[in-house]
């Protein structure tokens, strides 16, 4: 089992400024961020991503609008993996019936597909709201993921029973359902204030590896904007390079 993990949930806007734009990876800030990080330390990052957004105009932007030529860019950036997030923003997935549920995600893998070959798949995929849907097992196993990740509060799992939820308190990981599931560990949004203590954070990784054999660090496209989040990023993958965790 892998040691690190480190993701990003929400991601939309920088696949369609890198197609609208018809940039390469290192000139879309994000993607470009992420890509440098990968090549300093090794450490990739699992992109998870949304169907569709509505912008403040009313308009409709759909992932599957991405160019072919930003599709071919996409595909051949090794610093990423790609995986679901939900159909959009406002939608949470536990809250869709479950043939929507798999409508979109049925959906959403095929434009994920136009970006990423398989081998450049997240086999952990952290769905919106940390949505537990292990109802779809069959669809996940066929689409190569192996874990649902969980919430990053102390409530562990949201709709798991208290017996697959006692073993992810205890050891980070159980099944349920006929699928995996991960804990997530650090948001790093909730730690901002570590950037002036980097150690800090570096103990933060350390307690969680003790305590599960794992770390995973998570956070979100628009966060990345933040010059602290960055800066827990790097800190991160330059932690987990040196202790010999990618």
């Amino acid at each position: 089992m892998r040691r690190f993990h480190f993701s990003v949930d929400d991601v939309f806007g920088a696949v369609m400024q890198l197609s609208d734009w018809d940039l390469c990876i290192r000139d879309q800030p994000m993607l470009g961020f992420l890509d440098a990080l990968a090549r300093d330390t090794g450490a990739t990052c699992d992109l998870y991503v949304f169907s569709r957004a509505t912008l403040p105009d009313g308009r409709v932007r759909r992932l599957a609008e991405v160019t072919a030529r930003a599709a071919a860019v996409l595909a051949g950036a090794a610093a990423f993996r790609w995986g679901p997030h939900a159909r959009d923003y406002t939608t949470a997935p536990h809250a869709q019936t479950l043939p929507e549920a798999e409508a979109t995600f049925v959906a959403l893998a095929a434009d994920i597909a136009r970006i990423a070959p398989p081998n450049r798949r997240a086999d952990w995929v952290r769905l919106h709201y940390f949505s537990e849907l292990w109802e779809l097992a069959p669809l996940w196993r066929a689409q190569g993921i192996s874990a649902l990740m969980t919430t990053d509060r102390p409530a562990v799992a949201w709709r798991l029973p208290e017996g697959p939820r006692a073993a992810l308190a205890a050891t980070g990981r159980t099944e349920h359902g006929g699928i995996g599931f991960v804990a997530s560990h650090l948001r790093l949004e909730h730690f901002a204030a570590d950037t002036a203590d980097p150690a800090r954070f570096r103990d933060r990784m350390e307690a969680a590896l003790d305590r599960h054999g794992f770390v995973t660090v998570f956070t979100h496209e628009v966060d990345l904007d933040d010059p602290r989040i960055r800066v827990l990023a790097r800190t991160a993958c330059d932690h987990a390079a040196r202790r010999g965790w990618v």
